[in-house]
């Protein structure tokens, strides 16, 4: 008896190992012939596979062991796709951006449409407060931060839902990333909530490259959020003269600090500047003090937005992504509020609560 269950699992076993053949098609009628279609490594973004478009059709053909998660790209366009690839017969559908026609494929049409039906209430319930004009300016946004927790309340309930039937397949890695790592209005705030529902989906969506990005840039912004103490960074040309800047020359040295934390390309970036302007003229002296930090940007490129901005307050440039990994900032600006002593007062405020922040650590 043992013998036959033995041989059984090591069967079943080698059978898992084994890979299937799948084939997705693309209908692209208006694609002129031998356009080009990369079929993409979602996490890595490295291309895995290209094939033309011959008659209005493109085909990739291949095999796979289990499921994995790809994007299909047309060269020199904005059409894409998300698939599913696992065995079967896949169809890329550029109007929808998702593949259709297998399991996990529906699944994820499926999903897909969930994620629009909800970004259409959501929507329409923000256009019809905001332009109520029979509500003041703080009551409508206490209803839009109200309206955010609902919003990620519900992709939270839909998406465990949908990972515990999918916990061992690459639909249930897109949909645990896409969820929970793209809700709304979150820095990484909601860390423990976060690391709950990581843990209950177990450790194959957690394998899942993207997720991992997050959960590390979700683990360094809880290592820095208010009430910790700054963690410094060393930039080797980034000071204006191109000597060596620490984040330390200006953290943690008796005075309230607010770095903001910017890009020349950054619209909101550049918006912002004047109201910390505003606020760095105000409050300025033994007590106050301002640093800009750019990141993610061409020396250049800082520089001349410097100059164009008037940014008169201390500067370091040339920070690429060494603040933001250790900081787990993951969109800028990005504005931190430092005691005299370096702790963390505030972060991830916004530019219009600036002078109300400041003044109430400056009083207290």
């Amino acid at each position: 008896m043992k013998a036959n269950i033995l041989y059984g699992i090591a069967a079943l076993a080698l059978a898992s190992c084994q890979n299937s053949d799948y084939t997705i098609t693309m209908e692209l009628p208006n694609m002129a012939d031998s356009t080009m279609v990369l079929l993409k490594g979602y996490e890595s973004n490295v291309t895995t596979d290209t094939a033309f478009v011959m008659n209005g059709i493109a085909t990739f053909n291949g095999s796979i062991n289990g499921s994995q998660v790809r994007r299909i790209i047309i060269n020199n366009s904005r059409l894409y796709a998300n698939v599913i690839l696992e065995p079967g017969n896949i169809k890329a559908n550029f109007i929808t951006a998702c593949g259709e026609g297998t399991p996990l494929n529906e699944k994820l049409v499926e999903y897909k449409q969930w994620s629009d039906d909800l970004n259409e209430v959501v929507n329409t319930k923000y256009n019809a407060f905001m332009s109520d004009s029979t509500l003041s300016s703080d009551e409508k946004d206490a209803k839009y931060d109200l309206l955010i927790e609902d919003f990620n309340k519900s992709i939270m309930t839909y998406t465990d839902s949908v990972v515990a039937l999918n916990k061992n397949n690459a639909f249930g890695q897109f949909a645990f990333w896409s969820s929970y790592l793209n809700m709304l209005e979150d820095n990484g705030s909601n860390y423990e909530t976060y690391k709950a529902a990581l843990d209950k989906a177990g450790s194959y969506i957690a394998s899942f490259e993207r997720i991992q990005e997050g959960t590390k840039q979700k683990e360094s912004y809880n290592n820095t959020k208010p009430g910790t103490k700054f963690v410094d960074f060393t930039i080797e040309n980034g000071n204006l003269d191109g000597s060596v800047a620490k984040f330390s020359d200006y953290i943690g040295n008796g005075k309230v600090v607010l770095v903001d934390f910017w890009a020349s390309w950054c619209g909101p970036c550049r918006r912002a500047i004047p109201m910390v302007k505003a606020v760095y003229d105000k409050y300025k002296g033994d007590k106050f003090d301002v640093l800009g930090v750019a990141v993610w940007d061409k020396r250049d490129k800082s520089l001349k937005a410097i100059e164009e901005e008037d940014m008169t307050w201390n500067l370091i440039i040339d920070a690429n992504s060494i603040p933001t990994d250790i900081y787990g900032i993951y969109g800028i600006p990005e504005l931190i509020l430092f005691d005299a002593d370096g702790t963390i007062i505030s972060r991830s405020f916004s530019p219009k609560e600036l002078d109300s922040i400041v003044a109430e650590a400056l009083n207290k």
